[in-house]
């Protein structure tokens, strides 16, 4: 009787761990990026995703500008009054900011994991 608690236990314990080790991160991601009125939504929030997933940022702007994914080295460029989309792997473990050059401003920091 004990022998097959343990046998039991044992494997509870290897479906809980399997169940622990699942990621509830989406394989990808879409953020909508919004720059107008000298102001940025999203406004400097934490967006995490899954490593090796896809993100699609699209980018509407007012004005002229250039959005840097840090870390992956990504400049966009945003023509006045138009939406631009870019999709990318986000291989790389680790934060990343997103900014605006042109108005230096922190869009979002995007957390891999």
């Amino acid at each position: 009787m004990r022998r097959q608690l343990s046998v039991l236990l044992l494997l509870l314990f290897a479906v809980v761990i399997a169940g622990c080790s699942t990621s509830s991160v989406p394989e990808a991601t879409t953020v909508d990026i919004t720059i107008a009125d000298g102001s940025v939504t999203p406004n400097g929030e934490r967006i995490e995703v899954g490593l090796n997933s896809e993100v699609t940022l699209n980018i509407t702007s007012d004005v002229p500008e250039v959005l840097h994914v840090h870390g992956y080295e990504l400049q966009i460029d945003v023509p006045a009054d138009t939406s631009v989309t870019r999709t990318f792997t986000a291989d790389k473990p680790g934060s990343y900011e997103l900014e605006t050059h042109e108005s230096v401003m922190i869009v979002a920091k995007l957390v891999v994991r």
